[in-house]
């Protein structure tokens, strides 16, 4: 049943738009929003559902053609331009746009956005460009939970493990985060200091037991070091905490492949149920 909107009211045509685009019924969503357009030429949230809706058909040169029509500025435009283009899988074309946004001398939210330009250079392999955005940062002393973790990403990336340690290091002195204590553990890991990484990652799960992403990477490690009951410990524990979890049934359930038990494949077949694809 077709549903009308005002067509000057471009957060409900876009939300009309999108259900029409969720359903399939991509004819539709085109109709209303070419509606719209004709009232709006220039709204920037209906040229980004434009965007939307082309890339969801399959029509990826219209979609950039669409979402190149936006204003390069901070705000609004520039949101709706890197919203495009994480949907569409464009981390350089995002890092371009951030600068063209602030190439008008626009100072409001800049490092927040170099932030942001450094994580997609980095995204798209461009390591070097993504440091040179970064380290400005870094000498400002800018988020640095965040600008260092990202530093430490990027040095690990280019094999630069001392100072890679260095930056998580600082990133974990500003504030404790998960993506922080995996990310050291990881590398003390890859450089031979197996039990240093069992153990930081021991304390953190102890203190927050319902990070998975955690509980995943200890139970792993666990198993490359032959500590089944331990792995097995640990995804028993999640499994409590999240029994409809499909990721933690499959590692169960693989865990218990070679002990011969129902309980392994009972466990894969549930996971297989839950998650509906290959186990």
């Amino acid at each position: 049943q077709a549903v009308s909107v005002q067509p000057d009211r471009p957060e409900a045509v876009a939300a009309l738009v999108r259900a029409y685009g969720a359903a399939g019924q991509f004819d539709r969503a085109q109709k209303v929003l070419d509606g719209a357009l004709k009232r709006l030429p220039d709204a920037p949230l209906l040229l980004a559902v434009a965007a939307e809706l082309q890339l969801a058909r399959g029509h990826y040169d219209q979609a950039v053609a669409q979402i190149e029509r936006l204003p390069a500025q901070v705000g609004q435009p520039l949101t709706l331009r890197l919203r495009f283009y994480d949907r569409a899988g464009m981390p350089a074309a995002a890092a371009a746009a951030i600068d063209r946004a602030l190439a008008d001398g626009t100072s409001s939210g800049e490092p927040r956005l170099r932030l942001a330009q450094a994580g997609y250079l980095m995204a798209a392999g461009q390591l070097h460009e993504s440091m040179a955005v970064l380290q400005p940062l870094r000498i400002q002393r800018y988020s640095p939970a965040r600008v260092e973790y990202l530093a430490g990403q990027l040095l690990a990336r280019q094999g630069n493990l001392e100072a890679a340690k260095l930056a998580y290091e600082g990133s974990l002195a500003a504030r404790r985060t998960s993506v922080a204590v995996r990310a050291m553990a990881q590398l003390e890991w890859a450089t031979g200091q197996e039990t240093a990484a069992v153990e930081r990652l021991s304390d953190w799960h102890r203190a927050h037991p319902a990070d998975l992403d955690t509980g995943f990477l200890l139970a792993n490690l666990h198993q490359q070091r032959g500590d089944a009951r331990e792995a097995e410990a640990i995804l028993r524990a999640l499994a409590a905490q999240d029994p409809d979890n499909p990721l933690v049934l499959n590692d169960l359930a693989w865990l218990l492949r070679t002990s011969g038990s129902q309980e392994a494949l009972a466990l894969a077949r549930r996971a297989h149920a839950l998650d509906g694809g290959p186990i």
